[in-house]
């Protein structure tokens, strides 16, 4: 399970549903939380970028859906992982209403909670490409 915390709260959808600037810019500093059976890896976002189908750089450019970005398009707060240059996974939070193709990639996280199961975790990755 992936959550997002402020304050030691949860955020709610209705977060995720603004303006993909806006919620590029609310998310720095808030609390990304991993958590399955008895590992959590909890982290600080640290940066994002903002992705909107009008951005050319947006795999929904121009609204354009295929299979691969169709949960892009799906409600905010659905996460969208993809692979890039065939080795790394970027992590990706769908925003806007449901329909609009836009997200926000998480491009860093400060590590708070599991620092050496996440350094185990890339050592394994890395090792496989």
């Amino acid at each position: 399970m992936i959550d997002f915390l402020a304050s030691s709260r949860i955020l709610m959808s209705s977060f995720f549903e603004q303006d993909t600037i806006e919620v590029a810019q609310g998310l720095i500093g808030k609390r990304l939380v991993f958590s399955c059976k008895d590992i959590r890896l909890t982290g600080i976002i640290s940066e994002t970028e903002a992705y909107t189908q009008e951005d050319p750089a947006c795999h929904t450019f121009g609204g354009h859906m295929t299979p691969r970005t169709q949960p892009m398009f799906g409600c905010g707060g659905t996460v969208y992982i993809y692979l890039i240059y065939g080795m790394y996974h970027c992590f990706n939070i769908v925003t806007e209403p449901k329909g609009r193709g836009c997200a926000v990639l998480i491009r860093g996280v400060i590590p708070v909670e599991g620092e050496d199961e996440m350094r185990r975790r890339r050592r394994w990755l890395h090792k496989r490409v």
